[in-house]
């Protein structure tokens, strides 16, 4: 039997420990209607900081089986994503937690599967374990995490990535697709497919690029660059028209080197990089909301060659402009917003 030991935290995501846990079950039942009389192939158990009772991010008790101790080795420990509403809440979380870093290094070191969602991808790399490996975590958390962690092979388009017992995946939901990898890890592929066709999970999704949100990403990472600010506010009002650069400087009444410097420093991307992150979370909007063309959507969002819009957007999204339309538009689309 295999004992998964999940790490329960204040403010910890429920779903991101009571899923988990159901994919488990049920890859229990799955197990045992192929091996008759077989014992069922996990064992789970919570363990908090001190073994005493913590409340999710949704005000759920839950009472773990005792305190996160190195002593007991477990074949996997699963780190749930904890619902914080800024990097600044989530790296005083992590000095909090700094004592169960020891903890985590000694799983390990003695074979353990290390399987983080969300946000506790950040544990892992403050721990150590993901310097020089593959590794994702939440989409709207990737310039905190690249910043504080730039030894990390990061990669916040993918939903999963696995290096060397190490297993990250990415926001909230993602959960699913952790949990059935270690499924298949310990059970095989023909376990997980039937656990994730029971549970109804798509198991074959690969990247959380299209539910990138640029305005949430700005949250997380607050703009405090005044210059910026004005710069940004301008770009979108004049997304629609063709980028220029002296135009834009001469809005700001600074140098073109100037704005330039100050985007890098700020947004670590160019004025134009920045305009087309713009462009297409407005077309993003349109195809969610509209019943309007590609070709109307290309020409709102200030291109002129539609080829090159669905280029650029298959690239930002990872889908193109009608797979996105398909999988994310409102049912009352209007048919010709103003």
């Amino acid at each position: 039997m295999r004992l998964i030991t999940i790490w329960v935290f204040e403010q910890s995501i429920a779903s991101g420990i009571a899923g988990p846990i159901d994919v488990f079950l049920t890859a229990n039942i799955v197990w045992a209607q192929r091996n008759k009389q077989a014992a069922p192939l996990f064992s789970w158990r919570l363990e908090s900081v001190d073994g005493k009772p913590v409340h999710t991010a949704s005000g759920l008790a839950l009472s773990p089986d005792g305190p996160i101790s190195p002593a007991r080795m477990a074949d996997a420990v699963l780190l749930p994503g904890m619902a914080l509403n800024s990097v600044e809440v989530l790296l005083q979380t992590l000095d909090q937690l700094r004592p169960q870093l020891a903890a985590l290094r000694e799983q390990y070191q003695h074979g353990a599967i290390i399987a983080a969602n969300c946000s506790a991808n950040f544990l892992l790399a403050e721990a150590g374990l993901l310097d020089g490996r593959r590794a994702t975590t939440h989409w709207c958390l990737s310039k905190a995490f690249r910043q504080r962690y730039p030894k990390v092979d990061l990669h916040p388009d993918e939903i999963l990535t696995e290096h060397d017992r190490l297993l990250c995946s990415g926001a909230a939901t993602a959960y699913m697709d952790l949990a059935l990898r270690l499924v298949e890890i310990f059970a095989g592929t023909q376990v997980a497919t039937e656990t994730a066709k029971l549970l109804l999970i798509d198991a074959n999704r690969t990247s959380q690029a299209p539910f990138r949100m640029a305005a949430v990403q700005d949250h997380f990472n607050k703009e405090t660059d005044a210059l910026v600010s004005r710069a940004t506010r301008w770009l979108q009002k004049n997304l629609h028209k063709a980028f220029s650069l002296p135009d834009l400087a001469r809005h700001l009444a600074v140098s073109e080197r100037t704005v330039i410097r100050r985007f890098n420093r700020s947004l670590g991307c160019s004025p134009g990089v920045c305009l087309q992150t713009m462009r297409m979370e407005f077309a993003k909007r349109l195809l969610e909301t509209t019943k309007l063309s590609v070709e109307s959507v290309c020409d709102r969002v200030g291109y002129s060659d539609v080829n090159f819009f669905r280029r650029v957007f298959k690239r930002e999204s990872g889908l193109t402009p009608s797979g996105y339309r398909q999988q994310f538009a409102q049912r009352h689309a209007t048919e010709n917003p103003a």
